[in-house]
């Protein structure tokens, strides 16, 4: 009894195993970006796969700043370069429009920018929201252009200013 339980399991585990295909690719949903091409580094330029030219690039959304934020959370970027006049551009991943927003914290030095991305939930957000992701892009105003001043994360943010 116990061998033909045994063999049946085997059975079903190599019929499974036929079913999954490593060369199989799942097309990607629609609005939402392949990101098996090229990706933007934070240095600003781009790396291409395989056969590809540096001119596919992510399309980045922009997004406004919303200052009305729920459990806001620090968040990594992608990239950050200077814009005309006195904007920087900050590239980032978020997660559904409906869902998340985000905010910059800005702190200018002489020598540097450092930068902090919050990003959060949305006040008016349905109660359950779904697993998307967007590339987003938040312009932020400097006080000064950007010039030779180096771009550092915030190692201090304000932490009285985060909305828990």
């Amino acid at each position: 009894m116990i061998r033909r339980v045994l063999s049946g399991a085997a059975v079903v585990m190599f019929a499974l195993a036929g079913c999954a295909s490593p060369e199989r690719s799942v097309p990607p949903a629609s609005g939402i970006a392949d990101t098996s091409g090229p990706t933007a580094n934070t240095d600003g330029t781009d790396s291409p796969s395989a056969g590809q030219g540096a001119s596919n690039r992510i399309n980045y959304t922009i997004i406004d700043a919303r200052d009305d934020l729920e459990n806001e959370r620090s968040a990594s970027w992608d990239r950050i370069e200077a814009e005309s006049g006195n904007k920087l551009r900050i590239d980032f991943q978020l997660g559904s429009p409906k869902c998340s927003g985000a905010r910059a914290e800005v702190r200018e030095a002489p020598d540097a920018v450092e930068v902090t991305l919050w990003t959060g939930t949305l006040p008016e957000a349905p109660r359950n929201c779904t697993m998307e992701a967007m590339f987003a892009s938040l312009v932020v105003q400097l006080d000064a252009p950007l010039g030779d001043r180096e771009v550092l994360r915030l190692t201090e943010p304000d932490r009285a200013s985060v909305n828990n």
